[in-house]
């Protein structure tokens, strides 16, 4: 009974590493799920084929064993190598807040405007924003400026608001993300920075995360001077796709990102939610939001350096 225990819990992890592993010869969303999950799956692995091997062991279980921690080593190189290369300590403050708030979450509204007006946040990026709505109004008197939900757009689904005046566009990244994308500079006492906020769909419906990617690379990459990225990707910064992203555009995220989904998991979470800078803007802490209230993501709250205006 041991020998055919051992084997199978070593032959069900080898599968499931056969699945992660195979980001080496494709991209295809059919498998995207697994290479998003890599650090997690390998994680498991590597519990799942101990067990194995203190039940009976052998060959094979050493070779799973292996295969899991190779896995798990090369996805964390991968979770950190587009962190920022060093923590600036000085420099213009600027405290972002990004959320997902899910949109069907309108009972937990005033709580949920309560925590971003409590965030002291310059700008908030909201993802689903419809659970916001029936306390907008004083959401706005904290943060007056917004676009999105009426402003600029016809529907509902991303809205950014600030403290300060917001000069922006609204965009759309293909069939399955319209006006999921804002670009605007916020008019700060010390000078504009540029903000973005954007909300893809989920990597394994179809090609269409990758090709949002694409089309917010190209609008990315024609934005004069630095700029600050957040949103809902629905993908961890190691899916062969967001690699892509990261190195084409140049935007780098903080060392160790907090896992915001799902919220049951707490800190083993996947982090699917991101603040990503393009230099000089350095990220000095990227923090979780205690408490989720309600939604099914948990939001962020950067604090990041501005270079000195020219």
């Amino acid at each position: 009974m041991r020998p055919y225990l051992s084997f199978g819990l070593s032959l069900l992890t080898a599968v499931v590493l056969a699945l992660v592993a195979t980001r080496f010869f494709t991209d295809s969303f059919l498998f995207a799920i697994f290479h998003n999950l890599q650090l997690h799956l390998s994680a498991i692995g590597i519990v799942v084929a101990g067990i194995a091997l203190v039940i009976r062991f052998n060959i094979f279980g050493v070779a799973v064993l292996g295969m899991a921690t190779a896995l798990f080593l090369h996805g964390f190189g991968l979770s950190e190598r587009f962190a920022q290369d060093f923590a600036p300590q000085q420099g213009q403050p600027f405290r972002l807040l990004s959320f997902n708030v899910m949109s069907t979450n309108t009972a937990n509204a005033s709580s949920l405007v309560d925590e971003i007006v409590a965030s002291g946040a310059d700008v908030a990026n909201i993802m689903e924003a419809p659970a916001v709505l029936p306390e907008l109004p004083r959401l706005l008197a904290t943060y007056p400026y917004r676009i999105g939900c009426g402003e600029k757009t016809k529907g509902c689904d991303l809205m950014m608001v600030s403290k300060y005046p917001l000069d922006g566009i609204v965009a759309g990244m293909g069939i399955m993300s319209q006006q999921r994308l804002i670009v605007a500079k916020a008019a700060l006492p010390s000078g504009p920075v540029t903000v973005v906020a954007i909300h893809t769909t989920k990597p394994y419906f179809d090609s269409y995360h990758a090709e949002e990617l694409q089309i917010a690379t190209q609008f990315f990459n024609r934005i004069q001077g630095p700029f600050i990225v957040s949103g809902d990707f629905n993908a961890s910064s190691i899916g062969p796709d967001m690699q892509d992203f990261l190195r084409n555009t140049g935007l780098r995220h903080a060392a160790f990102q907090p896992g915001t989904w799902p919220v049951g998991a707490g800190d083993w979470g996947v982090p699917i939610d991101h603040i990503y800078v393009k230099a000089p803007i350095g990220i000095k802490q990227v923090t979780r939001i205690a408490d989720a209230h309600g939604s099914n993501h948990y939001g962020l709250i950067g604090d990041l350096i501005l270079p000195p205006a020219p």
